[in-house]
């Protein structure tokens, strides 16, 4: 106890007690004040309390400081009173701490447990078992979590012994108060699933345990438990049965596997298709369990991590040695995190598939050839005639030179009936020939003396190639058969005579070229080039030249099977084969990946520095949808604002409304409705500066007269590179505009 001035706030007398539970001595003490016992955090909070208190008296429960800087918790009553004729007041503390800090637990353990019920959605609650007098005075205890449970407010929800049975479906009542009683019947646990309806009319699945206390002597006092909401657990549940079930009715053979390959689910389609169960395959390495060869297991795993997903076919080995091909689908399953998981493996058997195709191709090309025998019959009747007809004189006295000449139409025959027998096997078996590093000049100086020497003399021949060609990895003799049989329908196409040029040059495929031919993929390429001056292809029929035994020539004159066996042997080494054609132009070009690229040189062209636009709106015009894609894509990322036009008359309506906002006209030279030449024109009359790049397939079109007389900036063959199509921008945005003559 202790007494202070109510004005000056200075102790005036203290009992031995605060002496001692200070730590002061009573001179010490009374050499303070009210103010230094408190910590600086409660000083603001004293004196304001002290200010609206006046002279009046208070009760509370404080933190003191004492002398060693300790701090205690005390409970004071304070009361006014005159002290050697001043007001003061005398001051009653008790000492609390140990309450306060037990209290402080069972708060703080109280806290822990409603955060507990709430991360684990279960609720506690009890029930006094009093008389039916006293029930309103002891009303069930719910937890906080219990209300949420039950879609309740704790703040405003007046909790009874009904309350409980009132949530209840009305299915569910009479079987909660039979457990009910039969508990204060019995004094046994029990638990049990009920399904409550929330004041929002929305039903949940609760799981209740309930148990009862007794007190020392025996006798029940109270009901305690506890209450869980099971509902999306239950839904969970349910999805995942359904899930199960439905995965174990599939045909196909399905599984989950973590990603070092160890399966985890194995349904009954697996269990089908490769003749072990779920119990010999769970925990086992798939890699080592189906795998004859790992190799393309590990490829495919290996694009899998990469890419997300899978799709191939592979060869797997079944419980009892059969050996099986599946179409395969993986899927990579990733956590809530974005981080990879497991893998989801669907398998589809298509072993019996695969071999009735087989059967199926290999019964129509010999159908199909047999219905031909008489178109191959007069090919080899042709073939033989000379050989024939000269054998007998063979036999006779000849001169030197007229031996010769016979030697050599003999042997010119039989190489001709060794090359349709090889082109009908080729077809018949599909081209599947030794591979070996090839220069493709060599097989092109070949080809052309063959030509030169068994060609119309009306047909000129012209070669030309680099000298650093590069090579491709290819059997000779079916590269050969592409380049004869191409040549020989250049010939065919040229009755009157006229120019052959067989050509070839080092191309790096790049994305754009990629996307605007089909089958195309990006990298390094040998071109071979075929080209005629002949009557072309008519459009109605230029996309079936490459179908099997189509053929446009008489009967009897050609089998139809020249560029069906080209581009069957061309897509085997994974390349394409491009065609343009109009009447007094037709041109193959053959793209065959290319073999023994430096890295340094791959390096160099595959990323080669191209310049980027400034925002030039750039108008293209070109009846192909795959062109026009692929030109505005390319335009797009590399800082231009692209416009498109499918034919000569859409272009000119776009033109009219921004004439002076379209810095390039990039067109196509044949196009129906209107053509580039008509387009050039009529942009010539809005805009004489107007810079304009023709796009062409013909390489005589780059020397026309009409051409240069429009005033055309710069033409490009089309398909062209990425590079070429960029530089031939930069270069015609920033020089002069060219003017008509």
């Amino acid at each position: 106890m202790w007494i202070y001035d109510l004005e000056t706030l200075r102790f005036l007398e203290v009992n031995a007690a605060a002496i001692a539970q200070y730590g002061y001595t009573r001179e010490e003490f009374l050499a303070r004040t009210a103010r230094d016992i408190r910590p600086g955090q409660q000083l603001a909070q004293f004196q304001q309390l002290y200010l609206q208190e006046g002279g009046a008296g208070f009760r509370g429960r404080w933190r003191h400081l004492r002398k060693d800087g300790t701090t205690i918790f005390v409970s004071i009553y304070t009361s006014p009173l005159t002290f050697a004729g001043r007001p003061a007041r005398l001051v009653v503390t008790t000492d609390v701490t140990e309450q306060q800090v037990a209290d402080e637990k069972i708060r703080q353990s109280e806290a822990n447990l409603a955060l507990a019920q709430r991360v684990a959605r279960i609720g506690s609650w009890e029930v006094a078992l009093t008389n039916r007098e006293e029930r309103a005075s002891h009303p069930p205890h719910w937890s906080n979590e219990t209300f949420r449970i039950f879609g309740l407010d704790a703040a405003t929800t007046k909790v009874t012994h009904d309350s409980f049975f009132r949530l209840l479906h009305p299915d569910e009542r009479e079987k909660a108060r039979t457990a009910f009683l039969q508990q204060l019947r019995t004094g046994e646990s029990y638990k049990v699933d009920h399904r409550i309806i929330r004041p929002d009319g929305s039903e949940r699945i609760v799981h209740v345990q309930s148990d009862a206390l007794r007190d020392a002597t025996g006798r029940m006092v109270k009901i305690a438990g506890t209450v869980q909401d099971l509902t999306e657990q239950r839904h969970a549940e349910r999805l995942l049965h359904q899930q199960a079930r439905l995965i174990n009715l599939a045909s196909d053979a399905i599984s989950v596997q973590n990603l070092d390959g160890t399966v985890r689910m194995w349904n009954h389609g697996a269990e089908h298709l490769y003749g072990w169960t779920a119990e010999e395959m769970c925990g086992r390495q798939v890699r080592d369990a189906i795998y004859d060869d790992p190799a393309p297991y590990d490829a495919a795993t290996e694009e899998l991590l990469r890419a997300g997903e899978w799709r191939g076919e592979l060869t797997h080995l079944c419980k009892d040695g059969r050996r099986i091909i599946v179409s395969a689908r993986w899927t990579l399953v990733r956590d809530e995190r974005h981080e990879p998981e497991s893998i989801l493996i669907i398998h589809t058997d298509v072993t019996e598939q695969k071999k009735l195709e087989a059967q199926f191709l290999r019964s129509q090309r010999l159908e199909s050839i047999g219905t031909l025998a008489a178109g191959v019959a007069h090919d080899l009747n042709n073939i033989l005639a000379p050989i024939l007809l000269v054998t007998p004189l063979l036999r006779g006295e000849l001169e030197v030179e007229e031996k010769e000449s016979f030697l050599a139409l003999v042997q010119t025959s039989a190489e001709r009936g060794a090359n349709l027998v090889k082109q009908m096997v080729t077809f018949a078996r599909g081209a599947d020939g030794e591979r070996v590093l090839v220069q493709p000049s060599h097989l092109i100086e070949e080809v052309a003396k063959i030509a030169g020497q068994t060609f119309p003399k009306t047909i000129t021949l012209r070669t030309k190639y680099p000298q650093d060609l590069w090579m491709v990895e290819a059997d000779p003799t079916q590269l050969q058969q592409v380049l004869l049989n191409l040549c020989v329908n250049a010939r065919d196409a040229m009755p009157e005579g006229g120019v052959l040029r067989l050509t070839s040059e080092n191309f790096t495929v790049d994305e754009h070229y990629a996307n605007m031919a089909a089958g195309a993929q990006p990298g390094p390429h040998v071109l071979i080039q075929v080209t005629d001056d002949g009557k072309g292809i008519p459009r109605h029929v230029i996309d079936k030249i490459f179908d099997p035994f189509f053929t446009t020539k008489e009967v009897g004159k050609g089998t139809g099977l020249g560029l069906s066996t080209v581009i069957g042997i061309v897509k085997s080494y994974g390349g394409f084969v491009n065609v343009y054609s109009e009447p007094g132009h037709t041109s193959f070009k053959v793209f065959l990946p290319a073999s023994q690229v430096t890295s340094d040189a791959a390096d160099c062209r595959d990323t080669p520095c191209v310049p980027h636009g400034r925002g030039e709106k750039i108008l293209i015009v070109d009846d192909e949808p795959c062109v026009r894609a692929a030109a505005e894509a390319l335009l797009e990322r590399w800082g231009y604002e692209p416009l498109v036009a499918e034919d000569g008359v859409s272009a000119l309506a776009l033109y009219a409304q921004q004439p002076k906002e379209i810095a390039l006209v990039l067109t196509d030279l044949v196009m129906p409705l209107m053509d580039g030449l008509m387009l050039i024109r009529a942009l010539r009359k809005l805009n004489p500066k107007q810079k304009i790049i023709l796009s062409t397939g013909r390489e005589d079109d780059l020397e026309s007269s009409e051409i240069r007389s429009l005033g055309v900036d710069a033409c490009l063959m089309k398909p062209h590179s990425r590079e070429k199509l960029l530089n031939t921008l930069e270069e015609t945005l920033r020089c002069e505009p060219a003017t008509a003559a």
